[in-house]
Order: C-alpha cells, then sequence, then structure tokens
C-alpha cells in the first residue's frame, strides 16, 4: 500500500538535529504523492517558488528516508530554487550536501549549483557535479568567467544504491566526503563570484543542460557553517526541521 503524504512527512520530520539549523538555507524531504510535481522546503526559511522543469517528480519508489524522493530522467528535468543572496557564498563557510541514487553515472550530471552551464556563457555560481560518476565542486571567481574545479573526488558514485554527498568550506580549506569519508581536500582561498540573480537548480543547469538521472533525497544547503570538518557517520536519519 502506498504511504500516505501524512506518514512521508511524518518519517521525515522525525530526524535528528546536528545544530546547524540556524545556518540551513534550503532542506528538501521531497515527500508527497506519486508523480507529484509539487516540491518543499522544509528549513526554517519556508521558501516559496519553487518550480519543477520537465519531469521532475516525486518518486515512492526509492527513498533514502520518509516514503519518497525527487527523480529525473537526465533530459532538462529540475527543481528551481527562488533567486536569492543565501547563495552567494562569497569567501564564507558553507556546505551543500544531498542523498544520491543516480542510474546513470555517464558524462557530466549536474547535481545542484547555481549557473547556467558548466562550458556556456554567462559563467557564474557553483556547482556540485559529477563527470563520468566521479564527483566535483567548481565555482567561478569573483571577476572571473571561467569555472574552476576547486576539488575533485576520488570514489565514483554507485548507480542503483544510496549514497551521500557533501561539500563543505571551512576557511580555506574546502573538502568533499562520500558517505562520511573524507574523498579529497584542496585549498580555497577564492571569492566566489555574487550570482545573486541566479536561481539554484537541482538536477540540471539553468540551460537545462547536464542533466542528472535518478533520485536526489534530503538536499541541504547551509550558509556560514561547514557542518563536517573531518571524517564522520553518514546521516542515518532525516535532518529535523525544527
Amino acid at each position: 500500500m502506498r504511504p500516505s503524504l501524512g506518514l512521508g512527512l511524518s518519517a521525515k520530520r522525525i530526524g535528528f538535529s546536528d545544530g546547524n539549523l540556524s545556518f540551513t538555507k534550503v532542506l528538501m524531504g521531497f515527500d508527497g504523492v506519486d508523480a507529484s510535481t509539487t516540491f518543499v522546503d522544509e528549513s526554517p526559511l519556508a521558501r516559496s517558488g519553487i518550480v519543477g522543469t520537465g519531469n521532475a517528480q516525486i518518486d515512492t519508489a526509492q527513498f533514502k528516508f520518509g516514503a519518497s524522493s525527487a527523480l529525473f530522467d537526465g533530459a532538462g528535468d529540475g527543481i528551481s530554487l527562488d533567486i536569492s543572496s543565501d547563495w552567494h557564498f562569497g569567501s564564507g563557510d558553507f556546505t551543500v550536501e544531498a542523498q544520491l541514487r543516480p542510474s546513470s553515472v555517464s558524462g557530466v550530471r549536474w547535481i545542484i549549483g547555481q549557473g547556467d552551464s558548466l562550458s556556456d556563457d554567462p559563467r557564474n555560481g557553483w556547482a556540485i557535479w559529477a563527470f563520468n560518476g566521479v564527483p566535483r565542486f567548481s565555482y567561478v571567481a569573483e571577476g572571473s568567467s571561467t569555472w574552476v574545479d576547486a576539488v575533485v573526488g576520488v570514489s565514483t558514485l554507485p548507480t542503483s544504491s544510496w549514497s551521500h554527498l557533501m561539500v563543505a568550506r571551512e576557511g580555506s580549506t574546502i573538502r568533499l566526503f562520500v558517505e562520511g569519508a573524507l574523498d579529497n581536500s584542496a585549498a580555497l582561498t577564492a571569492t566566489f563570484k555574487n550570482a545573486s540573480a541566479t536561481d539554484v537548480r537541482i538536477g540540471t543547469t539553468s540551460a537545462s543542460t547536464d542533466g542528472y538521472a535518478g533520485h536526489i533525497d534530503e538536499p541541504r544547503i547551509l550558509k556560514g557553517k561547514a557542518a563536517q570538518t573531518a571524517a564522520f557517520t553518514a546521516p542515518t536519519a532525516a535532518y529535523a526541521r525544527s
């Protein structure tokens, strides 16, 4: 029997607090009825203006927590978050993370980020993406129009199974974690280009290119805080919503 919307939300919201709720700018559990195209921000900000593109939808067939996740087919599916200065990290600390279950990892796959494309102008913002399954975090520096790889992983994301991916900047160090293990780290002193007029997209760029294929659950963005600075135990429950 398919879980009800209420049950799904209850399962998601009974989570754990890591003390970062005040830094949380978006947190999405993707709970809902199967094939729904309504996506809700469950952070304290309760953002509005979240819009799905292409065939992005809620799917109850797969989930990390709760009773559903978001499904993307890799061909222009995306979820657009509102334009906000919250997405401009500058030179400050931040965390971007999500639970991933890709169905395909070949080629370029945009996971979550702020930018129109990884190859075409205008080049701005930041992004977590993967090339042939290897995750990385790229950015455009203030005064530049060129994407730079800040940190590139060494692991390959598995298909048809869930894994937790996190990128966190602490001061002049950026770290990439896969399933809580430190996959790679690098020095980072740059200030990111101010792209406050560009939305954040999950699953595809603003130009509907480089699409992610598979499921995503529990994406979260923190501004002003690196949630982790060393290897940790990957989340075994959803984050607390309040």
